[in-house]
This record gives structure tokens, sequence and C-alpha cells, in this order.
């Protein structure tokens, strides 16, 4: 399941019209990152979002329960919903999120009990400055956080982010940063700019886009099979061990703080 956030963070979105004929749009909502004054907006903001994915696994449950769901990008009935019946896994739902998305992550993790594990994958904390504190001890669930080494030094919020590893110790907490990556590279803007490019939309990073996504994907992989009980795949292991001097283990898997 994927959120379309209709908070005005996104780059567009739509709803239906209060008639039902047509569509409305959400446009984007201009803020300026860490700005005092757009804080209120951000808090209001995850608010909304915390709503959205409630809903969004609503959705998901009356799918796979085969109760009738309005799909707005298919007015002609083209596509049969009930193709989903009974086919979703919904034992172990696992919330995950990027930069502003890793704020929404724990707040859906303390606040919606259906998750049962989140990833935080460079997380933006600010809309959580007056919140953030109370949450290491309200998430009793797995934790993965992937951070990037250029975003997390330059918003200094290693410290609040170690504060979930050393609470809550029976579940299992893991953190690591990838060395030489920029916010972006968890992205797809880096493969989708030119060269030229790069400079100009801070994508720009010492450890190759490549590699980047391996090293992501890996440790991403590695936690969710774990927690799905599923088999540790192979391969994640060879890669995370071909590029171990750019994984610095803040807490690994079954380690302790180092």
């Amino acid at each position: 399941m994927n959120i379309e956030h209709r908070e005005q963070s996104a780059c567009a979105s739509f709803k239906p019209s209060s008639d039902g004929d047509g569509l409305e749009w959400i446009r984007h909502q201009a803020l300026t990152q860490g700005s005092e004054e757009d804080y209120p907006v951000r808090v209001a903001q995850l608010d909304i979002r915390i709503k959205e994915l409630s809903r969004g696994l609503d959705l998901v449950e009356q799918l796979n329960a085969g109760t009738p769901v309005v799909n707005v990008l298919d007015k002609g009935g083209k596509f049969d919903l009930t193709n989903f019946k009974g086919i979703i896994d919904l034992s172990k739902p696992v919330l995950m999120g990027h930069s502003f998305g890793g704020a929404t992550t724990l707040v859906g993790l303390s606040k919606e009990p259906r998750f049962k594990a989140g990833a935080l994958l460079d997380p933006w904390l600010f809309g959580l400055r007056e919140t953030i504190s109370q949450l290491p001890e309200e998430i009793d669930k797995p934790l993965l956080t992937i951070n990037m080494e250029d975003f997390v030094t330059k918003e200094k919020s290693l410290a609040q982010l170690k504060a979930f590893l050393s609470s809550r110790s029976e579940v299992e907490r893991v953190m690591c940063t990838i060395r030489g990556t920029v916010h972006y590279n968890q992205t797809d803007v880096p493969f989708a700019t030119s060269r030229r490019m790069k400079p100009l939309g801070g994508s720009v990073s010492e450890t190759g886009e490549h590699v980047s996504r391996q090293l992501n994907i890996a440790v991403l992989r590695l936690f969710l099979h774990r927690q799905l009980g599923l088999k540790e795949p192979r391969d994640c292991h060879d890669i995370v061990r071909e590029y171990e001097t750019l994984v610095e283990k803040i807490q690994w898997f079954d380690d302790r703080i180092v």
C-alpha cells in the first residue's frame, strides 16, 4: 500500500469533487524546511497523515474481505477489485517512510496497533520536535532506521534516533548509516536526473547511487524477512559484506549499541 498524502505536501493530488462528477485537485503547499513559522503546519500535516494511514489499512482490509470499494481511477469498472479477495496477508503489516514519512512512521507505529514493525528511511524529525521524547517508550514494535550520512549529520538527529535503541529491549531495534550518501539516495531522483542536473538537485553523492540502492535494499530486506518469519536472503548478507566499509552499524541485528 502506497499512501498518496492529501495534506498538500505531495506535488499534486486529487479527490472526487463534492458533486461526484469530477475531480478536485489538491495542490502543493510550498513550505521552507525547518522554518519556525511552518512548524504548526507540519504538526497538522502529521495528524492528517496518521488518519490516512489508518484509512488506507481499512481499505486494504475491505479489499481482502471482498467488500465493494470505490475506485476513482476506474470509473468504468474495468478492473475488478474483488480479485484481491482473500489473497492479501494482513497478519504483519509493516509501516515504512522516507524523510517526513519517517516521522509519519514513528507516530503511526505509536497510534495504529495494526502495524507490527516499522522502517525509517533517513527520517526528518522536525514535525516531532515537541513529542519525540515520548515515542521511544510508546513504540513497542521492531524498528529499523537507515540514515544517509549527509542528511543525518546536517539535521543533527542521530542523538534523538539513538533514544529508540535503548528503549524497549524486548523488541529488535536496528540502525545504520550508509557513508557517503545524501538524502535523495533513497529516492529515484539520482536515477532520473542527468549528470549536469544532479548538482542542482542535491543528488550528488560520494557513494554511487547504484551501490547506495543495493545497500538500502539489502538491509531493508534482511529486516523485513526477520520480522515476517522468512528465511534471510543470502544475497543481502553478501552485499552488506561486500560494502561493509560503507555501513556504520550503530546497532546491528542482535548486537548491542556500538
